[in-house]
C-alpha cells in the first residue's frame, strides 16, 4: 500500500481538511485537522488506558454510583493491568531493515 503511486502523504490530514487532490498542504491545514479532531473525535489511546477509560466515562456521561465508585476504581485498575493498555491481536513484527518498514516509514 504504502508503496503505491497514488498513496498521498499526510493522508489523514489531507482526508479531515477534504484537500485529497491538492499537491500541497499548509500549517493552516494541519491545525485545521488537529482542531476538527479535538472537536469532533474522540481519541483514546491504549498506551495511556486509565486515561482514556476516564475520557470515555466522561464523554459519555456516565457515573457510577456513589457506593460502587471504589468497587469501579478496583475492576478498571485490574483490566488495565491485565491488558497493559494493549492490543492483544497478535501481528507480525516488521523487521526494520526491511522493504516494507522503510516503504511506511518514509
Amino acid at each position: 500500500y504504502a508503496a503505491l503511486p497514488d498513496t498521498s502523504n499526510n493522508w489523514m490530514t489531507r482526508w479531515l481538511t477534504g484537500k485529497n487532490a491538492e499537491p500541497h498542504l499548509t500549517v493552516d491545514d494541519l491545525e485545521f485537522a488537529k482542531e476538527l479532531l479535538r472537536r469532533k473525535f474522540l481519541v483514546l489511546l491504549t498506551e495511556e488506558m486509565t486515561t482514556s477509560v476516564q475520557r470515555l466515562m466522561h464523554y459519555m456521561e456516565w457515573e457510577v454510583p456513589e457506593p460502587y465508585v471504589s468497587q469501579a476504581k478496583d475492576c478498571l485498575m485490574e483490566v488495565v493491568s491485565k491488558q497493559g493498555g494493549r492490543n492483544q491481536n497478535s501481528h507480525q513484527v516488521i523487521d526494520k531493515d526491511s522493504a516494507e518498514y522503510e516503504a511506511l516509514a518514509s
